[in-house]
C-alpha cells in the first residue's frame, strides 16, 4: 500500500468513529438552548475548557510521549502502558488535594463532578492515546461513536426528560467517558497489564523529557484556544460567554475533521519522514490540505447562520457574527499542527513549545487591550491572528525539518474569498445566505476538483480490487 492509500485509509477509519458521531454531539446543541440560559452553558463550557487545561497538567502531557514511543517497534508495550497509568494515577492524587483545599477557600460550584470530570477526561485521552500508539485505529474510530452514542442518549434523558440541567449535563459527561474506557479496556488485551509501581529503569527518562517539553505546549494551545472564554466572563459577563461559547460550537465541528486528520497525518508524516522525496510529498498534502479546508468554511459560514437563526431561540441568534474568525481560527490551527508534526518526527519538541507560547501571549494581550472596548468579536479575532502567527513562526522553524512549498498567489485568494464570505454572511438575511451556500459550494467544487477526481479514482481502484 502506497502512502496516499495508507493516509486515505486511516483518514476514512478515523472518520468513520468521529464524523457520524460528532454529529449526535453538534444536535445537543440547540437542544442545551431551549432547556439552559446562557449563564448555565457559559458555566459549563468554562468546565469543560478547564479541564482541557489541567488534564496534561496533571498528566505531565505523557500521553503524548506513550503514543510516540509505543508507535516505534521493539518497545515494550507494557512497560509504555504503565508507566503512564502510574504518572496519571499520582496526577490524579494530587489533583484531588489541590481540589479539596481550594475549595476550602474558594467554594467550587458541583465541585465532586467537576474533578471527576477532570480525572476521567485525563485518563480517557491516555487510553485513546494507547489505542493509536498499538496502531488499534478500528476501535479509536469505534470508541469515538460510542462515546458520543452514550453522551447524546444521556443528555437526552437527564436533561430533557428529568429536566436536570447543568447537572444532568456534567453526569452524561462523566458516564461517557467512563462507558468509552470500559469499552477500550474490555476489548484490548494489551491494556489488561499488572497495575504496580514502575522502577526508575522501567520510566524511559527520554519519554519523559519529551513529554515534559510539550506540556507547555499543552497549556500554551489552551490559551490560545480557550482563554478568552475566561476573559469574556471578565469584561462582559457570563450570559455572554454563553453566547460565545455557542457560537464556537460550530466550529468545534472543524475542529473534529481536522484532528481527524492530523491523527492520521501525524503517524504518516512520522513513519515518512526520512523517505527521499518527503518535501515533495509534504508539499503536495499540505497544498490539498489548505483548499479543502478553506472551501468547507466558504460553506460552513452561511450555512451557520441559517441554522442558528432557524433552530435557536431569539437570544442566541447574535451568536452568527462571531463565527467567521473562529471558523478562520480553525483552519490556522490545523495549519499549524501540519507543521507541528516536523517536531514530533525529530523528537525536537521544544520548537512547538515557543511557538505555542507566542502565540498564547498575543492572544491573552489582543483581549486585554480590545475586548473591553470592541466587545466579543475580538475574542474570535484574537484567536484567529495568534493561530496565524504561530503557523507563520512555523513555517520558518520547520526549514531545518522539511520544506513545503506553497504558491502563496493561490492561497492569497481563496483566503480573501473567505474574508468575503464572512463580511457578505454577517450583512446578509436567510435566503441571501442560502444563496451563499449554494455558490460557495460550486466553488469548492471547481477549486478541489483536482482533489475529488483522485478520491474517486482511489476508491474505485480499492472497489475493484486494483493495486496503486
Amino acid at each position: 500500500m502506497n502512502k496516499e492509500n495508507r493516509l486515505v485509509k486511516n483518514v476514512i477509519l478515523y472518520t468513520i468513529g468521529n464524523l457520524g458521531s460528532k454529529v449526535l454531539v453538534m444536535l445537543i446543541v440547540p437542544i442545551y438552548t431551549h432547556y439552559m440560559n446562557p449563564a448555565e452553558i457559559g458555566y459549563y463550557d468554562l468546565i469543560v475548557t478547564l479541564a482541557g487545561l489541567i488534564c496534561p497538567v496533571i498528566m505531565l502531557s505523557i500521553h503524548e510521549g506513550v503514543y510516540r514511543w509505543l508507535l516505534e517497534s521493539g518497545q515494550k508495550k507494557d512497560r509504555i502502558i504503565r508507566s503512564g497509568l502510574f504518572i496519571w494515577g499520582s496526577g490524579v492524587l494530587l489533583t484531588a488535594l489541590g481540589f479539596i483545599v481550594v475549595n476550602h477557600y474558594i467554594e467550587i460550584q458541583y465541585a465532586f463532578l467537576v474533578f471527576a470530570i477532570i480525572a476521567l477526561q485525563s485518563l480517557y485521552n491516555l487510553v485513546l492515546e494507547i489505542t493509536r500508539g498499538l496502531k488499534h485505529t478500528v476501535f479509536y474510530s469505534v470508541s469515538g461513536i460510542v462515546y458520543s452514542c452514550i453522551f447524546f442518549i444521556a443528555n437526552i434523558v437527564l436533561v430533557c426528560v428529568l429536566k436536570k440541567g447543568l447537572i444532568g449535563i456534567f453526569v452524561s459527561l462523566i458516564v461517557a467517558l467512563l462507558g468509552t474506557i470500559i469499552f477500550l479496556y474490555s476489548i484490548q488485551r494489551d491494556l489488561r497489564i499488572n497495575i504496580e509501581r514502575p522502577n526508575k529503569n522501567v520510566i524511559d527518562k527520554r519519554m519523559i523529557k519529551y513529554s515534559l517539553q510539550l506540556m507547555p505546549n499543552s497549556i500554551s494551545w489552551w490559551i490560545t484556544s480557550y482563554a478568552d472564554r475566561f476573559m469574556i466572563k471578565m469584561f462582559l459577563g457570563m450570559s455572554m460567554n454563553g453566547i460565545y461559547a455557542i457560537a464556537a460550537k460550530f466550529p468545534s465541528a472543524l475542529s473534529m475533521i481536522t484532528s481527524i486528520f492530523y491523527s492520521a497525518w501525524q503517524e504518516q508524516a512520522i513513519l515518512t519522514y526520512d523517505d527521499e522525496n518527503r518535501d515533495e510529498y509534504y508539499s503536495k498534502i499540505f497544498a490539498q490540505y489548505y483548499k479543502a479546508l478553506f472551501c468547507i468554511i466558504l460553506m460552513a459560514i452561511p450555512l451557520t447562520k441559517v441554522v442558528i437563526n432557524y433552530t435557536m431561540t431569539q437570544e442566541f441568534h447574535s451568536a452568527s457574527k462571531y463565527i467567521g474568525f473562529l471558523y478562520l481560527a480553525g483552519v490556522f490551527q490545523a495549519f499549524s499542527a501540519f507543521y507541528g508534526t516536523g517536531y514530533l518526527s525529530t523528537r525536537q519538541t521544544r520548537g512547538a513549545m515557543t511557538t505555542t507560547i507566542v502565540g498564547a501571549i498575543m492572544n491573552v494581550v489582543i483581549n486585554a487591550l480590545f475586548m473591553p472596548k470592541y466587545g466579543l468579536q475580538i475574542a474570535g479575532f484574537s484567536t484567529f491572528f495568534s493561530y496565524v502567527t504561530v503557523w507563520g513562526l512555523r513555517i520558518f522553524q520547520t526549514r531545518k525539518y522539511f520544506r513545503i512549498y506553497i504558491r502563496w498567489g493561490k492561497f492569497s485568494a481563496i483566503f480573501m474569498l473567505v474574508i468575503a464570505m464572512i463580511i457578505a454572511s454577517i450583512k446578509g438575511d436567510g435566503i441571501q445566505n442560502i444563496l451563499l451556500f449554494v455558490g460557495a459550494v460550486f466553488v469548492s467544487i471547481i477549486i478541489n476538483q483536482k482533489t475529488i477526481k483522485e478520491m474517486i479514482r482511489l476508491i474505485y481502484a480499492k472497489k475493484s480490487g486494483k493495486s496503486e
